[in-house]
């Protein structure tokens, strides 16, 4: 918790100083060190600067530049999240090639194609944590990745690409189907 503390009044601090973009990136770094299921919420004075830093970075980047920069902190290994927010590598992170493309396999983490699934069989973000065990705002946190790495509004978009994905009739594509490469085994 003190790493994820400390890279989260490092995106507080960068905020102040106007670097929007980096501050958005080390939001993203902060969440994607939290334990599942943890969050700000129960420390309310963090909490507070939590929520003013990510209001200031959403109103200079635009939503799709704040959602795009705090994707690619979320993405960052633990340890190039630390490097970065200790600024040991260039001052932005490399660029993430595009995802691929829905017909080249899904672009979706193995555990945010389990949630996708979930989202095309009409559960709820309180079902889908209930069903995952896992808190409900990461729940939340899978649902708007997902639609935001899909390129997506809505559920409902999200559960036609889980049905358009699965012509094999076993309830499974290759776009869908963790493969030993996704799982990091061989």
């Amino acid at each position: 918790m003190g790493t994820t503390f400390s890279v989260e009044a490092l995106a507080w601090i960068a905020a102040s100083g106007r670097q929007y973009e980096r501050a958005a990136v080390l939001l993203g770094a902060a969440a994607g060190l939290l334990q599942s299921g943890t969050t700000l919420d129960g420390f309310q004075p963090l909490a507070g600067h939590h929520r003013d830093c990510e209001r200031q970075a959403r109103q200079a980047l635009g939503e799709t530049a704040f959602q795009a920069a705090c994707h690619r902190g979320l993405d960052l290994p633990a340890e190039d999240a630390l490097a970065y927010a200790l600024q040991q590598p260039p001052e932005k992170p490399p660029e993430k090639p595009p995802a691929p493309a829905v017909s080249d396999g899904a672009p979706l983490t193995p555990r945010e194609l389990q949630v996708a699934r979930l989202v095309a069989g009409g559960r709820s973000n309180k079902e889908i944590a209930a069903e995952l065990v896992i808190a409900q705002r990461t729940a939340e946190g899978h649902v708007e990745r997902i639609l935001a790495k899909l390129g997506f509004t809505s559920r409902a978009q999200v559960a036609a690409w889980v049905a358009a994905s699965q012509p094999d009739g076993k309830g499974r594509s290759a776009a869908l189907a963790p493969t030993a490469s996704r799982l990091g085994s061989a």
